[in-house]
């Protein structure tokens, strides 16, 4: 997405309901990874979020909580802005879980869910539907764009090695 639509859905995002494409957008995070957010995972003080865990779905097993992350350069800390600490801490008062991105039954929501909600509120913004790693695409190009340092934009997407995120990011460098 383009920084107008980056603009639009943030502003849309910005509610209990679709929170997780506002937190995806902003940090560049993998669905699996910040579909499994607990607020342990959250130090407000220093604005950071800890990514130690994933969902997945399994065949058979269903959602299953994993210990680990795609690689072990995927375990890491990752700086947030202010603004999304305060939105964070806005979901906080409201949350009824550990889970920061729980359903109604306090429960992880699957992907499946999450990726309808997704279709719903881009339809709703009448903005062209992208899957929902397209905002973790978005961050990147965005942040490379605005001359972010690309070895550390590689630490915050959790890349084994700087070259990935180049070879990825290529056009935008």
């Amino acid at each position: 997405y383009d920084i107008e639509t980056a603009r639009k859905i943030l502003n849309f995002t910005r509610n209990k309901r679709l929170g997780i494409f506002h937190l995806l957008l902003q940090t560049g995070m993998r669905i699996g990874e910040a579909s499994a957010l607990t607020w342990d995972d959250v130090d407000f003080n220093n604005r950071t979020l800890k990514i130690n865990k994933i969902l997945i779905y399994i065949k058979r097993r269903g959602l299953v909580l994993e210990r680990r992350t795609k690689t072990m350069a995927g375990l890491r800390i990752i700086s947030i802005t202010d603004s999304l600490c305060e939105f964070l801490k806005e979901l906080k008062v409201i949350s009824n879980s550990n889970k920061i991105f729980a359903n109604s039954n306090n429960n992880y929501d699957t992907h499946m869910n999450i990726r309808s909600r997704w279709i719903r509120a881009c339809a709703e913004m009448d903005i062209e539907y992208k899957n929902m790693h397209a905002l973790r695409h978005t961050w990147a190009t965005l942040t490379i764009s605005a001359g972010a340092n690309i070895k550390v934009v590689s630490q915050m997407l959790g890349h084994k090695d700087v070259s990935t995120t180049m070879n990825i990011y290529q056009t935008v460098l």
